[in-house]
């Protein structure tokens, strides 16, 4: 019985977003650890006015992880010990389902 466009359409959407995400933190690796410590704050919640957000620093905290920097990463965001490896199993569960259908 055929299952129609969605499967093959969803496998597709799943390859892209593969693919993005691959080049993305490929590229993070090849530029250097500090290239984000003195980049302005992106965080909308301090944009807004809140003086405080739990997620301030996660950017260049996973960015130092990544290259293996814990303790900076540390410094920036305690909760990367929280984050990162959910991020790490999510990327692995996409990267599974690509290339193991």
């Amino acid at each position: 019985m055929p299952t129609g466009g969605n499967s093959s359409s969803a496998d597709g959407r799943a390859r892209l977003l593969f693919a993005v995400l691959t080049a993305g933190v490929v590229l993070a690796l090849l530029l250097p650890a500090t290239a984000l410590d003195g980049a302005p704050s992106v965080c909308l919640v301090r944009a807004a006015g809140i003086p405080w957000c739990p997620g301030c620093g996660m950017s260049r905290a996973l960015w130092h992880a990544a290259h293996l920097e814990f303790e900076v990463a540390f410094s920036y965001n305690w909760r990367v010990v929280v984050v990162a490896p959910i991020l790490a199993a999510l990327y692995l569960r996409l990267a599974a389902r690509v290339v193991f259908r």
